[in-house]
């Protein structure tokens, strides 16, 4: 980016801020971060953002996650794991906390429907 009269700018495209932003914000690119988890049995983490989304990562990989799943139909409040590190659980701003087990879940990015237990109405 640079300085330009006009306001700052992109080097690269030499568009304005205004632009890069509405690109970001169209592709669903800025992602608010809600909620981590650190796995300590398996050298894992957990996060969850606005999107719904909740991602599990390996400290020793890649930056990409390893399993990804939809677990709410809106943002996302928080997900940790249990002590076990065997479960999850997540709430959501669709008013509902769910009980994932993770020996079960699939990576999907279409509402799951593999929670264990769904609790509802948590207004």
């Amino acid at each position: 980016f640079f300085q330009a009269e006009d306001g700052i700018r992109d080097a690269q495209e030499s568009r304005g801020l205004g632009d890069v932003y509405k690109r970001q914000d169209q592709s669903n690119s800025l992602n608010a971060i809600n909620t981590l988890s650190f796995q300590t049995t398996h050298n894992t983490f957990l996060v969850g953002a606005r999107d719904g989304i909740l991602r599990l990562y390996d400290v020793r990989e890649t930056n990409k996650p390893i399993f990804k799943f939809l677990a709410h139909d809106s943002k996302l409040n928080s997900g940790i794991f249990d002590s076990s590190d065997t479960y999850i659980l997540s709430s959501g701003r669709d008013s509902t906390i769910r009980l994932w087990d993770l020996r079960n879940l699939e990576n999907n990015l279409s509402l799951s429907k593999k929670f264990i237990k769904d609790y509802k109405d948590h207004k």
